[in-house]
Protein backbone atom coordinates (compact mmCIF):
# COMPACT_ATOMS: atom_id res chain seq x y z
CA UNK A 1 0.00 0.00 0.00
CA UNK A 2 1.13 3.93 -0.69
CA UNK A 3 2.62 5.79 2.28
CA UNK A 4 0.46 8.93 2.35
CA UNK A 5 1.76 11.84 4.06
CA UNK A 6 0.29 12.08 7.27
CA UNK A 7 0.18 15.74 7.71
CA UNK A 8 -1.71 16.06 4.81
CA UNK A 9 -4.34 12.75 4.58
CA UNK A 10 -7.47 11.76 4.12
CA UNK A 11 -9.95 14.74 4.91
CA UNK A 12 -10.71 13.57 8.06
CA UNK A 13 -12.12 16.95 10.78
CA UNK A 14 -13.41 14.92 13.19
CA UNK A 15 -11.43 11.53 14.53
CA UNK A 16 -13.22 8.45 15.90
CA UNK A 17 -16.61 7.31 13.93
CA UNK A 18 -15.87 9.77 11.15
CA UNK A 19 -12.39 8.78 10.72
CA UNK A 20 -13.42 5.15 10.48
CA UNK A 21 -15.93 5.83 8.07
CA UNK A 22 -13.36 7.52 5.59
CA UNK A 23 -10.72 4.93 5.88
CA UNK A 24 -13.51 2.16 5.44
CA UNK A 25 -14.04 3.68 2.19
CA UNK A 26 -11.02 4.16 1.17
CA UNK A 27 -10.12 1.18 1.34
CA UNK A 28 -13.15 -0.63 0.24
CA UNK A 29 -14.45 0.93 -2.26
CA UNK A 30 -11.06 2.58 -4.12
CA UNK A 31 -8.37 -0.58 -3.49
CA UNK A 32 -10.66 -2.96 -2.77
CA UNK A 33 -13.69 -2.73 -5.35
CA UNK A 34 -11.41 -0.23 -7.58
CA UNK A 35 -13.78 2.81 -7.78
CA UNK A 36 -10.89 5.57 -8.06
CA UNK A 37 -13.76 7.76 -8.26
CA UNK A 38 -14.02 8.42 -4.57
CA UNK A 39 -10.59 9.64 -4.37
CA UNK A 40 -11.33 13.09 -5.39
CA UNK A 41 -13.66 12.77 -2.13
CA UNK A 42 -11.35 11.90 0.83
CA UNK A 43 -8.01 12.94 -0.48
CA UNK A 44 -6.75 16.44 0.45
CA UNK A 45 -5.28 18.23 -2.81
CA UNK A 46 -2.21 18.51 -1.20
CA UNK A 47 -1.58 15.05 0.14
CA UNK A 48 1.84 13.62 -1.06
CA UNK A 49 2.22 9.59 -2.71
CA UNK A 50 5.64 8.32 -1.77
CA UNK A 51 5.80 4.82 -2.37
CA UNK A 52 6.29 4.43 -6.08
CA UNK A 53 8.45 6.97 -6.36
CA UNK A 54 11.12 6.69 -3.81
CA UNK A 55 13.81 6.47 -6.66
CA UNK A 56 13.13 9.41 -8.35
CA UNK A 57 14.12 12.81 -7.44
CA UNK A 58 10.42 14.29 -8.41
CA UNK A 59 7.27 13.05 -7.20
CA UNK A 60 4.37 13.57 -9.02
CA UNK A 61 1.67 16.46 -8.35
CA UNK A 62 0.20 15.69 -4.93
CA UNK A 63 -3.22 15.29 -5.21
CA UNK A 64 -5.98 12.31 -5.68
CA UNK A 65 -4.54 12.11 -8.79
CA UNK A 66 -1.30 10.19 -7.62
CA UNK A 67 -3.44 8.32 -5.06
CA UNK A 68 -5.45 7.07 -8.33
CA UNK A 69 -2.37 6.47 -10.22
CA UNK A 70 -1.04 4.28 -7.26
CA UNK A 71 -4.47 2.23 -6.81
CA UNK A 72 -4.42 1.41 -10.38
CA UNK A 73 -0.82 0.51 -10.55
CA UNK A 74 -1.42 -1.94 -7.95
CA UNK A 75 -4.90 -3.50 -8.77
CA UNK A 76 -3.19 -3.55 -12.75
CA UNK A 77 -0.80 -6.02 -10.97
CA UNK A 78 -2.93 -7.89 -8.49
CA UNK A 79 -6.47 -7.79 -10.30
CA UNK A 80 -8.25 -10.30 -7.53
CA UNK A 81 -6.81 -8.18 -4.75
CA UNK A 82 -9.74 -7.98 -2.31
CA UNK A 83 -10.21 -6.21 0.60
CA UNK A 84 -11.93 -6.65 3.89
CA UNK A 85 -12.41 -4.69 6.43
CA UNK A 86 -13.29 -5.86 10.07
CA UNK A 87 -13.71 -4.63 13.31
Amino acid sequence: MPYVSAHAGPRITRGGAEAKRVLRRYFEEAWGQGDTSVLDELIAPVVTVHSQYEHVKVLPPPGPQACRDEVLLYRAAFPDLQIKWSK
